[in-house]
């Protein structure tokens, strides 16, 4: 499973408002988040692709490289975000090497660990 924390709030919030009780709602502290440079990425690579290959439909959630970072072991899970100290560990240690390759290959500019703090 991955969380989008930006959609899991507006949909706590309309939820709330259709008063519709919430407090029982529990989330994994294993889901994995979807980063702000996930959101992005999936755009770059369209971007990249050859025309004839965009044909291919992209959810619209852009989870994808959600998943990948989850599968490689690398992602940041929920848990994370309550401990501002793992947290930052687990961004220093992944965002050089997302930083390559947007550098690299996508020509964007980089992320830091200090919009996270």
């Amino acid at each position: 499973m991955v969380v989008d924390p930006d959609v899991l709030l507006e949909e706590m919030k309309q939820l709330t408002a259709a008063g519709v009780d919430i407090s029982r709602l529990l989330i994994s502290d294993r889901a994995h988040v979807i980063m702000p440079y996930h959101k992005l990425w999936t755009a770059w690579e369209e971007d990249a692709r050859p025309r004839r290959a965009r044909a291919i439909s992209v959810p619209p959630a852009r989870v994808g490289p959600a998943y990948e970072d989850k599968t490689a072991r690398i992602g940041i899970r929920m848990g994370d975000l309550v401990h501002e100290a793992m947290l930052l560990t687990k961004l220093s240690s992944v965002l050089p090497a997302k930083n390559a390759i947007l550098e690299k290959i996508y020509n964007a500019s980089h992320w830091s660990c200090t919009g996270y703090t």
